[in-house]
């Protein structure tokens, strides 16, 4: 078996794109991978290219061979934009060899862990701010709008939801730059079990109250709070935010 072709295929998907990595085999076996050009990486779609440039004619089922040569060519300019491209790859040669070998990739790591996971809205709210027309939804511009929201959710049948920081003091309101965090139905109580969580990832935790504001409002209780740690100083920092809370 020998790598045939390698296609980066792209997708419009309103205010970003989707990019899937396409490899193909002399034997017709298709192996599949996601990434995102999106959010600082721009320019990987170039780097996947040239990356895969040399790997046609290659056995696609010797991974790790093929992976430990990426190491040793991009060894000056390790991690970044090359570590993602990387990870393409890799991801659609494990699809191409699980497929070869009649097994799902989870099985080329010793099986599954679980057989159902839980399921929650992500950025629930966040993406109607700027981009209701493009979804096709009404807007959020207010805390009723929240509510209204929070209530969907609940009747979509969802048991959680994850939500960004929003201000409404701004014109027009926006996400958290920075900001401070509200529930859904967070005023009158409504669909308080709706909420896991915000992502907080802008977050300044060294010098900003904001992780103590928003437990304070969730009740101390949110069961996920994602956030980008600036080293270790600021993870000290979150740790005693969080100390009285069952957080993951």
């Amino acid at each position: 078996m020998k790598i045939a072709k390698i296609e980066d295929l792209h997708c419009d998907a309103g205010w970003r794109d989707f990019s899937f990595l396409k490899i193909t085999t002399d034997d017709g076996i298709v192996g599949w991978s996601e990434y995102n050009e999106g959010y600082g990486s721009a320019g990987l779609t170039a780097v996947i290219r040239r990356m895969a440039a040399g790997l046609i004619g290659e056995n696609p089922r010797a991974v790790e061979r093929i992976m430990s040569m990426q190491y040793a060519i991009t060894r000056q300019a390790p991690g970044g934009i090359n570590q993602q491209a990387m990870a393409a790859i890799e991801n659609a040669l494990l699809d191409v060899k699980a497929k070869s070998l009649g097994v799902p990739v989870y099985e080329l790591f010793g099986g599954k862990v679980r057989e159902r996971l839980p399921l929650y809205w992500s950025h629930c709210g966040s993406y109607r701010f700027r981009n209701a027309d493009v979804m096709k939804v009404e807007p959020v511009r207010s805390l009723d709008d929240l509510v209204k929201l929070g209530k969907h959710v609940k009747e979509r049948g969802f048991k959680a939801l994850k939500t960004n920081i929003f201000r409404f003091d701004l014109d027009p309101p926006n996400m958290y730059q920075p900001g401070f965090g509200r529930t859904p139905g967070g005023r009158n109580g409504e669909d308080r079990l709706a909420l896991i969580g915000a992502d907080v990832d802008h977050v300044e935790l060294r010098r900003s109250s904001a992780v103590p504001s928003l437990l304070a409002h969730y009740g101390g209780q949110p069961l996920v709070i994602e956030l980008l740690l600036g080293g270790w100083g600021a993870a000290h920092h979150l740790a005693d935010a969080l100390a009285a809370g069952p957080l993951q």
